[in-house]
């Protein structure tokens, strides 16, 4: 799977997710593992503006709901992601 592909597939199960939990393990540029229990469409602890990568194809933006802020995930970095039935391993 290339990188296109893997950003789609991922892309697509989070948005499928319609706002729903899901869980995703990165690696960080540090090296280090990032573990997110997150979801999308959050927009109650937004404060307004513009949001800077909404037209990165590498990153998606979501609320973590263990450390209450939001934060960004970065595709080419996910090694698993679990939301409903489905667990991907990359």
């Amino acid at each position: 799977m290339n990188i296109i592909e893997k950003r789609n597939t991922i892309r697509e199960i989070i948005n499928g997710q319609h706002g729903r939990m899901f869980s995703a393990v990165t690696i960080g540029k540090d090296g280090k593992e990032h573990k997110f229990n997150c979801r999308t469409g959050v927009v109650k602890y937004a404060r307004g503006g513009i949001n800077p990568i909404a037209n990165k194809a590498d990153l998606v933006s979501v609320f973590d709901v263990q450390k209450m802020g939001y934060r960004t995930i970065f595709l080419d970095g996910v090694q698993r992601i679990s939301a409903g039935h489905q667990n991907m391993v990359f």
